[in-house]
């Protein structure tokens, strides 16, 4: 009997023995799990599924965010200082934050970075909405606020010939996209959707010219039929976005203001500007070309069909007060015609004083011993105030053999900073169309160094899809570089990069349209 029960004793003492290591082992365990971020067996027993995989889905979202905002720090600069983030909101509202300086600067330009290429149409990019004929959508672009709170600005797209709102009715498309420039979602702004006044004349091109405002306004251009004799036959609207790209308020300029007293009927097209790249003084400014100026309303211009720039001062208060218009001004003799058919508003010079107006225009050269020269493109220099005229102005000049010669160049500007930091700056210059006599082209773009100072020309590099490294291709119509945006920096070079419009393009339907991003990379610190 006692050696029974010395048995029994024993043996529920090794079951006790047992179970104590057990125990010890699955406590263990479980302070290692919980040490490591991951909830025990008992944790997730006790909660609901629905929630464990929300957790699950939540921790993963962080940590792939983690990643690539580790990667993307990484291929900034692993080493040296990093630029100041351009894709953080900028006092500008219509261009990359601040430029990349000092050592930052040197770092960017040191790095091979091949550029990367993302077409946006009917059949690419991850734009879900219908592009019909005629569209035109990319003949105006501009980078506006970060309208969701993502961290990433919103891409502003002119589609001028858009239908929903009558025919050629026009429409704006904002595009939320992704960091690798692809279209998450898409909202379009025509006008009845931003409630404009009823007419009983319709207007047309809503959209045909864009720019963002200081006030975190979308100025928009768009063309008129006079309800009676001498109303405007353009105006400009500026646009208050909420988060979803919805309209929350909206005001527009004033006729008188536009074109004083004598409204030129013929005047249909207008062109908007708001100050680019870095700049210490005053932006809050809104500059408007007038590019085709009648014959029979000469009074402002010494010359018909010269064009004009008007700007504007927005005020603390929300007055738009003009301060007057700039006529062209030339060193080049002949005839010119289109001015301020582009706008580029910027501290050109560097020194931080003021703003000037670079503008793209057409150029009849006077004839030479009989001989008379073909039209071509210029790009035009000078202050935008009455101040320091003299030392402000001249023209683009390429060294000899390298002027493009044609008469679509200077169609669209694009600020791109001092990119390989050897104090030259970077524009983009679109060449949109070629002189008819060479046939249908593709369109293209110039990436070109000038000196500050005197406009010359340091170094230049014309640029299709399909060229240096990149993917893709531009056909005869498309009308590449017809339109061009400074972008904030997403592919981690530190550097702007360029949006490019193609309202030409035949993706889906003819002229639909298409929009091209384009990190730059290397392109534009070598060249010729």
């Amino acid at each position: 009997m006692d050696t029974r029960a010395g048995q029994v004793r024993r043996g529920v003492a090794w079951v006790a023995l047992v179970a104590a290591v057990l125990f010890l082992l699955f406590a263990l365990w479980r302070s290692g799990a919980e040490r490591a971020g991951g909830p025990g067996p008992s944790a997730a027993a006790g909660a609901e599924p629905g929630a464990a995989l929300q957790r699950r889905a939540v921790e993963g979202e962080r940590a792939s965010r983690t990643v690539e905002e580790r990667n993307s720090t990484a291929a900034v600069s692993s080493e040296e200082e990093r630029a100041p983030s351009t894709m953080e909101p900028t006092r500008s509202g219509d261009g990359p934050g601040t430029e990349a300086t000092g050592a930052s600067q040197g770092a960017a330009s040191s790095r091979s970075s091949a550029p990367f290429l993302v077409k946006i149409s009917a059949h690419e990019g991850g734009l879900s909405a219908r592009l019909r004929e005629g569209d035109r959508f990319g003949a105006a672009l501009t980078e506006i606020a970060d309208l969701d709170g993502d961290g990433l600005r919103e891409l502003a797209v002119g589609a001028p010939g858009d239908d929903e709102a009558g025919e050629d009715a026009g429409a704006v498309w904002i595009l939320f996209l992704g960091r690798d420039g692809r279209v998450r979602e898409q909202r379009a702004i025509t006008p009845l959707g931003a409630r404009l006044p009823a007419r009983s004349t319709p207007g047309t091109a809503f959209g045909q010219s864009l720019c963002f405002l200081e006030t975190r306004e979308l100025a928009v251009a768009r063309t008129l039929v006079p309800e009676a004799k001498g109303e405007p036959a353009a105006e400009v609207w500026l646009l208050e976005l909420g988060r979803d790209a919805q309209v929350v308020a909206k005001r527009s300029l004033h006729a008188d203001d536009l074109f004083g007293e004598t409204v030129p009927p013929e005047v249909s097209t207008l062109v908007v500007a708001a100050p680019s790249g870095p700049f210490a003084g005053d932006r809050n400014w809104l500059a408007v070309g007038i590019p085709a100026w009648p014959e029979n309303f000469p009074q402002r211009v010494t010359e018909p069909d010269s064009g004009w720039i008007t700007h504007f001062r927005l005020g603390s208060d929300g007055r738009i007060a003009p301060t007057g218009g700039l006529p062209p001004m030339s060193r080049a003799r002949g005839t010119v015609n289109d001015y301020g058919r582009a706008i580029l508003l910027a501290d050109v010079y560097g020194d931080g004083l003021q703003l000037e107006n670079v503008a793209g225009y057409r150029l009849q050269p006077e004839s030479v011993a009989g001989y008379r020269r073909g039209e071509r493109g210029e790009v035009l220099r000078h202050s935008a105030s009455r101040s320091n005229w003299s030392d402000r102005t001249g023209s683009l000049t390429f060294r000899a053999g390298e002027d493009p010669e044609d008469p679509g160049f200077g169609s669209s500007l694009a600020w791109l900073g001092d990119r390989d930091g050897d104090g030259s700056l970077e524009l983009a210059i679109g060449l949109a169309e070629k002189r008819p006599a060479q046939g249908a082209s593709p369109g293209g773009i110039w990436i070109v160094s000038i000196d500050r100072k005197d406009l010359g020309v340091v170094r230049s590099l014309p640029f299709l899809p399909g060229e240096r490294g990149t993917a893709g291709r531009a056909r005869p119509g498309d009308r590449f570089g017809a339109s061009l945006a400074t972008l904030a920096d997403r592919d981690g070079d530190a550097r702007a990069d360029l949006g490019i419009g193609a309202p030409g393009d035949d993706d889906g339907e003819s002229d639909a349209g298409a929009v091209w991003l384009l990190g730059i990379g290397a392109i534009g610190t070598s060249g010729r």
